[in-house]
């Protein structure tokens, strides 16, 4: 998926947590009382910015780019929901995850949303295709 990105000298953590620390992560980042199915924590604005850095990283690491984190207990009841397998729904949120990182933000017009859930479903597209 990275690569899909041409983010292929890039780090990003993925933490799982339960309903309990999502509500707790979603009350402190975002002021929502509430647990939800994923959070990022982007450490830059957009894409444009992560190929910039990792163009200029000098380092022989890779760039951290951020955080997802993936709410099991949630993913679990929209795979349900969904009809969908649990590792299907999980694929997904990271995914998801992975583009906010990346400054696709579906709530800020309607037309991001479109452009955001496009290159969702061309991502989880090209991950089905590689088996």
């Amino acid at each position: 998926m990275l690569e899909k990105l041409k983010l292929q000298k890039t780090e990003i953590g993925i933490l799982f947590v339960n309903d309990s620390r999502s509500r707790e992560l979603n009350h402190t980042y975002r002021g929502k009382d509430s647990p939800t199915d994923v959070l990022s924590f982007p450490l830059f604005n957009s894409l444009n910015e992560i190929k910039k850095a990792t163009k200029e990283n000098i380092y022989d690491e890779d760039l951290p780019v951020g955080d997802v984190v993936v709410n099991l207990h949630q993913a679990k009841r929209q795979a349900k929901q969904y009809q969908v397998e649990l590792d299907e729904e999980v694929l997904r949120l990271i995914v998801h995850g992975i583009l906010h990182l990346c400054g696709y933000d579906h709530e800020a017009s309607k037309r991001q949303a479109q452009q955001m859930f496009r290159k969702e479903k061309e991502l989880l597209d090209a991950i089905k295709k590689m088996g």
